[in-house]
């Protein structure tokens, strides 16, 4: 291995060490815009043990972890993370649904959009994310809602052509299943009417029945008599 490379390693491996927690966070953030996120995990580990109250650095380890394919430790540090921020808990929510969303927690992930939302009612992407999220969900009148918010708060969004085709589509589905719905109820109340009237005829006929029975009794009592 060449001299130059050992130094550059043995350089990297000092610098936690040497560095206070404000200065690893731009070294962090310097390794993150060069795309070598190992190397920031580590700088930015160091500076959460200096500084565990900025708030930043949850976010950007968040998005390492994410990116390193481990979405479990990102969702862990960005939780970390809700206990201290302040103004960055809006988007660690969003964040956090993000990761979860990813691994297919569906119910979680729309709980954590709707933490953003309610934290920041202006975060135009968590209403998009938690539209997403009440597709897969099958809670679509929901999701016809959250694309309307979208499309308000953003609405030179470059997907609006595809969210209004989507909600199109969403639409004329929950028409048709309203219309399936009305139809069948509809015949389920003349069945219903049908086995009614029948039942009442029934009645009826047994009533008539019933006197016919009594006038044949009394009609052989006075027999009875005569003799």
């Amino acid at each position: 291995m060449p001299r130059r490379t050992i130094l550059c390693l043995f350089a990297l491996t000092l610098l936690p060490r040497l560095l206070p927690a404000s200065a690893l966070l731009d070294e962090g953030e310097r390794l993150i815009l060069d795309n070598k996120l190992r190397e920031a995990s580590v700088v930015l580990e160091q500076a959460l043990r200096e500084d565990p109250r900025e708030e930043k650095v949850y976010l950007y380890l968040g998005v390492i972890y994410e990116q390193l394919g481990d979405p479990q430790r990102a969702v862990a540090v960005m939780s970390e993370g809700l206990n201290v921020a302040r103004q960055a808990k809006p988007v660690l929510c969003f964040n956090i649904g993000n990761s979860l969303f990813d691994q297919g927690d569906y119910a979680r992930a729309e709980l954590m959009y709707t933490q953003a939302i309610s934290l920041d009612s202006a975060l135009g992407d968590a209403y998009l994310n938690r539209a997403n999220t009440r597709l897969r969900t099958a809670q679509y009148p929901e999701a016809i809602g959250d694309y309307v918010v979208y499309l308000r708060l953003t609405p030179e969004s470059p997907q609006r052509p595809q969210i209004e085709r989507v909600m199109a589509e969403l639409k004329d589905m929950l028409a048709q299943e309203e219309k399936t719905r009305q139809d069948a109820a509809a015949k389920q109340k003349a069945l219903m009417d049908d086995v009614l009237s029948a039942l009442k005829n029934a009645s009826s006929d047994a009533k008539n029945v019933g006197a016919d029975s009594e006038k044949v009794q009394v009609d052989f009592q006075a027999s009875n008599i005569e003799d």
